[in-house]
């Protein structure tokens, strides 16, 4: 549940949270946007994007955060050979996972039991309409429609996702204002509202602690009452419009349908609804061109929400490798005599990329692994996502530095001799980042990097993960 948390729901607020704010203030100052631009906003948040293998987000924040934080002409660190911490925050993140799903769960009953209690109430109070009636909420929805009729005072609202039904206040009916509610209410339906507002609903409750959400959710309620609006005083003139906008504050002064919902309520709704009436057909060319813009703003969230997904994904999963790997280092540090694996089509496990591009030669193919010979400095690159187990000083490897891959089985990758590191223990790499520079530390003739595979604590041929590289080690010294 921790994975579920903090490598898509968190990640996905915080990278949507710019573009939330940037919509609200268009919005604040021409309340123009349409519903669909707050429904896509809040629908992004819905989607596991993820950025393709190799793409712009390979090496991520943590290769700006190594290259920015070691410069190539820095001494070589000389620290003991050191593992890295426990995770500061202990099982936190786990933690965090499941109040997140017991908040989700919570107002998910809580909503749930709303609809319940709506429903039953509209079962006990609801009468059949008449012929005329519902002739005329056909004529408005431009098909046969359901319409029901309420006791006593209240607001005009349209319910239900597969089955939509008009539900009427039982009260003497001016024929103008009725037809204005009748239009206004079957804009609703047809346009979708009911499914853009469901959708809405279903991500505030994933994303229940984040305000930027609900605010959005309130912003889309307003954004289809005023297409409503439009919808109906589209041919209006200047006292047409006055006329609805009495209407609108008549309603406002009624109770609201027993699920909350109604013609017309009170606030900042009402207010930007009698403004957006107001502006009338000045205002189309500008929503035009906002909408433009907002599809702009959210397209350009999409790759930044897909790299801090990834991003925040590979710190949990990075939390989780350091826990497993701490509590049995031997499997993954280097050490005295380790035998070799007998495992069949190791390389299977794990997907290995080559870890020095420019390289000059290497070792013949060996169990113990590959003396990689390159230039004094060259880089030398995370062979696969992983987390930093230990780093520094060993001895006769001089700066090695091990990475973790994976648990169960438990998997490893080192690099020895190296002249300078890059990264610290605890930190999470991507496959392709650079994490050490070559060098002739320890019991080295030369400068070369010692790179090595280890599985359940056990060696394994790298060769058997770079089979383009055979000509070169089988030709090497």
């Amino acid at each position: 549940m921790s994975g579920a948390f903090w490598g898509w729901a968190l990640p996905l607020a915080l990278a949507g949270a710019p573009a939330a704010l940037l919509l609200l203030a268009l919005a604040r100052k021409e309340n123009c946007l349409p519903p669909w631009v707050w429904c896509g906003a809040l629908a992004l948040r819905l989607l596991p994007l993820s950025l393709p293998a190799g793409g712009a987000g390979k090496a991520g924040i943590g290769q700006a955060l190594a290259n920015g934080g070691t410069l190539a002409g820095e001494e070589p660190a000389k620290a003991v050979f050191r593992l890295a911490s426990a995770p500061a925050l202990g099982r936190l993140p786990e933690l965090a996972g499941w109040f997140w799903l017991a908040g989700v769960l919570v107002l998910a009953a809580w909503k749930g039991a709303g609809w319940l209690k709506l429903c039953a109430g509209l079962w006990r109070s609801r009468r059949p309409a008449g012929e005329d009636l519902c002739r005329e909420w056909a004529m408005a929805l431009g098909r046969p429609g359901r319409v029901w009729l309420l006791e006593g005072e209240g607001q005009p609202f349209v319910a239900g996702l597969f089955r939509p039904a008009l539900y009427l206040p039982r009260q003497s009916r001016d024929a103008q204002r009725q037809g204005w509610v009748l239009s206004h209410e079957a804009a609703h339906l047809r346009r979708g509202h009911l499914w853009l507002k469901a959708l809405g609903g279903l991500a505030v409750i994933l994303y229940w602690f984040d305000p930027l959400a609900w605010v959005m959710r309130r912003r889309l309620d307003e954004a289809c009452e005023v297409e409503s609006d439009e919808a109906v005083c589209r041919e209006m003139g200047p006292e047409g419009r006055r006329a609805y906008a009495g209407l609108l504050l008549a309603y406002a002064e009624k109770a609201p349908g027993p699920g909350g919902s109604g013609f017309s309520r009170r606030g900042r709704q009402l207010e930007t609804r009698i403004l957006a009436l107001r502006r009338g057909k000045a205002g189309r060319g500008r929503r035009w061109l906002f909408s433009a813009l907002a599809l702009a703003l959210l397209l350009g969230c999409l790759p930044v929400q897909a790299l801090c997904r990834q991003e925040m994904a590979g710190l949990e999963e990075g939390a989780r490798l350091l826990r497993g790997a701490l509590s049995r280092p031997e499997n993954f540090l280097p050490g005295q005599d380790q035998p070799a694996g007998s495992l069949e089509e190791p390389e299977k496990l794990l997907r290995l990329e080559w870890p020095v591009e420019e390289y000059r030669y290497c070792s013949r193919s060996q169990v113990s692994g590959l003396s990689i010979v390159a230039e004094p400095g060259a880089l030398i690159t995370a062979a696969a996502d992983g987390v930093v187990l230990a780093a520094g000083e060993t001895g006769d490897q001089g700066l090695t530095l091990v990475l973790v891959h994976g648990l169960e089985p438990d998997l490893s990758t080192s690099y020895g001799h190296c002249s300078q590191l890059l990264v610290e223990p605890g930190q999470w790499v991507r496959a392709g980042q650079p994490i050490a520079r070559v060098g002739q530390t320890g019991l080295a003739t030369g400068p070369f990097c010692r790179y090595q595979v280890r599985i359940e604590g056990k060696l394994y041929p790298p060769a058997l993960w770079h089979p383009d590289k055979l000509p070169q080690l089988e030709g090497g010294d």
